[in-house]
Protein backbone atom coordinates (compact mmCIF):
# COMPACT_ATOMS: atom_id res chain seq x y z
CA UNK A 1 0.00 0.00 0.00
CA UNK A 2 1.18 3.53 -1.14
CA UNK A 3 0.35 6.82 0.89
CA UNK A 4 1.98 10.03 -0.28
CA UNK A 5 4.47 7.98 -2.21
CA UNK A 6 5.33 6.53 0.59
CA UNK A 7 5.56 2.28 0.87
CA UNK A 8 4.55 1.43 4.41
CA UNK A 9 6.29 -2.09 3.77
CA UNK A 10 9.48 0.10 3.84
CA UNK A 11 9.32 3.00 5.78
CA UNK A 12 7.63 4.25 8.79
CA UNK A 13 7.89 7.57 10.67
CA UNK A 14 5.24 10.92 11.96
CA UNK A 15 7.62 13.36 11.04
CA UNK A 16 6.58 14.97 7.25
CA UNK A 17 10.12 16.25 6.77
CA UNK A 18 11.99 13.24 8.54
CA UNK A 19 11.65 9.67 7.31
CA UNK A 20 13.46 6.56 8.24
CA UNK A 21 14.03 3.83 6.35
CA UNK A 22 12.58 0.81 8.58
CA UNK A 23 14.10 -2.90 8.26
CA UNK A 24 11.87 -5.24 6.14
CA UNK A 25 10.39 -6.35 9.46
CA UNK A 26 6.64 -6.87 7.95
CA UNK A 27 4.33 -5.32 4.98
CA UNK A 28 1.38 -4.09 6.73
CA UNK A 29 -0.87 -5.33 3.29
CA UNK A 30 0.07 -8.96 4.47
CA UNK A 31 -0.56 -7.90 7.90
CA UNK A 32 -4.25 -6.57 7.24
CA UNK A 33 -5.07 -9.39 5.05
CA UNK A 34 -4.42 -11.96 8.21
CA UNK A 35 -6.28 -9.96 10.29
CA UNK A 36 -9.07 -10.00 8.31
CA UNK A 37 -11.24 -13.24 9.16
CA UNK A 38 -13.50 -15.02 6.46
CA UNK A 39 -17.20 -14.42 6.42
CA UNK A 40 -19.55 -17.40 6.86
CA UNK A 41 -22.50 -17.20 5.22
CA UNK A 42 -25.64 -19.48 6.54
CA UNK A 43 -27.80 -21.99 4.59
CA UNK A 44 -30.82 -19.96 5.14
CA UNK A 45 -29.38 -16.86 2.89
CA UNK A 46 -30.42 -16.33 -0.29
CA UNK A 47 -34.17 -14.81 -2.20
CA UNK A 48 -37.02 -15.15 -0.58
CA UNK A 49 -40.59 -14.37 -1.71
CA UNK A 50 -44.06 -13.79 -0.67
CA UNK A 51 -46.53 -11.92 -1.26
CA UNK A 52 -45.16 -10.69 -4.36
CA UNK A 53 -42.10 -9.13 -2.68
CA UNK A 54 -38.76 -10.87 -2.86
CA UNK A 55 -35.85 -9.67 -0.80
CA UNK A 56 -32.32 -11.18 -0.33
CA UNK A 57 -32.07 -12.67 3.27
CA UNK A 58 -28.68 -12.15 4.70
CA UNK A 59 -27.85 -14.65 7.54
CA UNK A 60 -23.86 -14.30 8.27
CA UNK A 61 -21.05 -14.09 11.27
CA UNK A 62 -17.53 -13.77 10.99
CA UNK A 63 -14.94 -17.05 11.16
CA UNK A 64 -13.56 -16.03 14.49
CA UNK A 65 -17.63 -15.06 16.06
CA UNK A 66 -20.32 -17.08 17.30
CA UNK A 67 -22.57 -14.37 16.22
CA UNK A 68 -24.69 -14.26 13.74
CA UNK A 69 -26.25 -11.06 11.98
CA UNK A 70 -29.46 -11.21 10.33
CA UNK A 71 -29.89 -8.58 7.28
CA UNK A 72 -32.82 -8.59 4.78
CA UNK A 73 -32.03 -6.13 1.71
CA UNK A 74 -34.70 -5.48 -0.88
CA UNK A 75 -35.56 -5.15 -3.99
CA UNK A 76 -34.03 -1.34 -4.05
CA UNK A 77 -31.11 -2.09 -1.98
CA UNK A 78 -32.45 -0.88 1.36
CA UNK A 79 -31.06 -2.99 3.86
CA UNK A 80 -32.51 -3.60 7.35
CA UNK A 81 -29.82 -4.83 9.80
CA UNK A 82 -31.44 -6.38 13.18
CA UNK A 83 -29.74 -4.68 16.08
CA UNK A 84 -28.71 -7.33 18.09
CA UNK A 85 -27.19 -10.55 17.26
CA UNK A 86 -28.22 -14.35 17.85
CA UNK A 87 -25.96 -17.64 19.11
CA UNK A 88 -27.41 -19.33 15.92
CA UNK A 89 -28.09 -18.82 12.30
CA UNK A 90 -31.38 -20.65 13.54
CA UNK A 91 -32.57 -18.41 15.37
CA UNK A 92 -31.72 -15.25 13.25
CA UNK A 93 -33.66 -17.75 10.52
CA UNK A 94 -36.91 -18.12 13.39
CA UNK A 95 -36.45 -14.53 14.00
CA UNK A 96 -37.15 -13.74 9.75
CA UNK A 97 -39.89 -15.99 10.08
CA UNK A 98 -41.56 -14.28 13.25
CA UNK A 99 -40.80 -10.83 11.86
CA UNK A 100 -42.69 -11.69 8.26
CA UNK A 101 -45.44 -13.54 10.26
CA UNK A 102 -46.57 -10.87 12.26
CA UNK A 103 -45.87 -7.40 10.08
CA UNK A 104 -45.35 -9.49 6.49
CA UNK A 105 -43.12 -8.41 3.79
CA UNK A 106 -44.22 -5.08 3.50
CA UNK A 107 -42.12 -4.84 6.89
CA UNK A 108 -39.02 -4.31 4.49
CA UNK A 109 -40.04 -2.02 1.34
CA UNK A 110 -39.41 1.26 1.07
CA UNK A 111 -42.66 2.93 2.24
CA UNK A 112 -40.92 6.34 3.62
CA UNK A 113 -42.40 9.35 2.74
CA UNK A 114 -40.46 12.01 1.87
CA UNK A 115 -41.16 15.44 2.71
CA UNK A 116 -39.76 17.93 -0.01
CA UNK A 117 -36.73 20.62 1.99
CA UNK A 118 -38.60 24.15 1.95
CA UNK A 119 -36.90 26.65 -0.68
Amino acid sequence: MTRSGIDCGRYHGIASREIQPEPALWNCEDDMRAKEPNLITSGYSGPVSTDGITVQLCIYRLEDSPDWTLEVVNSKGTSTVWEGVFASDDLAHAEFLRTVAEEGMDAFRDTATIVPFPR
